[in-house]
C-alpha cells in the first residue's frame, strides 16, 4: 500500500523511510503513513489523509501487545 501512496503523491519510498531508525517494520510503516497523510493535507488531498491517519492508528495499535 504504502509503495502506491508514495507514487500517487510523488515521492519516493526511500524519503518516506529515511528517517526512521527504529528498525522496527510495523513502526516505519506508520511513520511512512503518517508522513504521507501530511502531504496529502499540504496538496489539498484531505480525504485521503483521513484515510492514511486511520491506516497508521491501526497499525499502531496492531503494535499494542497485551
Amino acid at each position: 500500500m504504502v509503495p502506491d501512496l508514495a507514487a500517487v503523491l510523488g515521492v519516493t519510498i526511500e524519503k518516506l523511510y529515511e528517517r526512521s531508525e527504529s528498525g522496527d517494520d510495523d513502526e516505519e510503516d506508520e511513520a511512512a503513513l503518517r508522513r504521507l497523510a501530511h502531504m496529502a493535507i499540504d496538496r489539498g488531498q484531505d480525504d485521503l489523509a483521513m484515510a492514511l491517519l486511520e491506516r497508521a492508528s491501526l497499525k499502531a495499535r496492531e503494535g499494542i501487545r497485551v
